[in-house]
This record gives C-alpha cells, sequence and structure tokens, in this order.
C-alpha cells in the first residue's frame, strides 16, 4: 500500500480540521500534512537514489529518504496481531507523532549512506519496540532512554 496515494483526504475539510482542533490539539491537521510532506519528500529522494545511485545523490537524500522511512514504519504501520500496537490511544499517537516530528526536524552528520541507513535503521527498531510496550511502561521508557543516546550521538 502506498502511503501517499493511499492517504485520506478528510484532513481537507474544514469541519475536520476544526473539530480535531478541538478534540485533539490546536494544529493536529498541521502536524499530519507535515508528516505526509516527509513522506512524500521521501518518496522523491528514493527515485533519485534509484536513478543515479546510493553514491551518485547528496548525504541530504539519503537522510531524507530515511527520515520518511521512520513515519512509515513507525507511524503509519500497526501489527493487527500484536495487543498493544493494534490499538493506539490518542495521547500515545500525539506523543509518538511529536517524537518522530522533531526527529525528522534535525539535522545529522553521516560520513557516507551505509552510516545513515544504519544509524535510522536502528532508530526505526528503537521507536517500533515503543509500539509495542505499554505506553509509558518501564520498557518504553527504556527504549526512549536508548533514542535519546542514539540522538544524542549524532543529532544536532
Amino acid at each position: 500500500m502506498n502511503p501517499i496515494d493511499s492517504y485520506s483526504k478528510y484532513l481537507e475539510y474544514p469541519e475536520i480540521q476544526a473539530y480535531l482542533d478541538e478534540t485533539v490539539e490546536q494544529g493536529w491537521t498541521d502536524k499530519v500534512s507535515l508528516a505526509k510532506n516527509i513522506i512524500r519528500q521521501g518518496r522523491d529522494a528514493a527515485e533519485q537514489i534509484n536513478i543515479l545511485g546510493d553514491d551518485g545523490v547528496p548525504m541530504a537524500y539519503h537522510e531524507t529518504f530515511w527520515k520518511s522511512e521512520l513515519v512509515d514504519f513507525v507511524i503509519l504501520q500497526q501489527d493487527a496481531f500484536d495487543p498493544i500496537d493494534s490499538l493506539c490511544p490518542m495521547e500515545r499517537q500525539q506523543f509518538m507523532l511529536d517524537l518522530v516530528l522533531d526527529i525528522c526536524a534535525k539535522e545529522f552528520s553521516f560520513e557516507n549512506f551505509e552510516e545513515c541507513r544504519n544509524y535510522f535503521k536502528e532508530m526505526i527498531n528503537l521507536l517500533r519496540q515503543m509500539n509495542y510496550s505499554e505506553f509509558h511502561g518501564d520498557s518504553f521508557e527504556k527504549y526512549v532512554k536508548e533514542l535519546n543516546n542514539l540522538l544524542e550521538s549524532n543529532g544536532k
């Protein structure tokens, strides 16, 4: 399933935007639109990487691609067979979306595309494990600490 093509258009209706601003948080639809744009930019970067090769594009293309993968794997994908990940209360959705958008706003420094790929794969794994952990439970908080350590090792 393509996350861009299958995106619901309900957020375009002013009534829905007003409802979500009132019941979820002010600017929720803006955050969802930002996540959608990150995915769109990642798709464009992936096309350039596929055409020109890993070494044929600037590091920023790889970073953009992996940030979009972060949104896809952590926010859009759910495990219907996992009792925690199959149901995601709004408070958790807000926390996770804010966390992922904060990460996507960071600047990183990588020597090569393999370092970038490995770094983001490790980050995605930590965030996915958070999705399987009870919200604010011990293992969830352990993964938050590990994620913060990882971010401190490279994020600016």
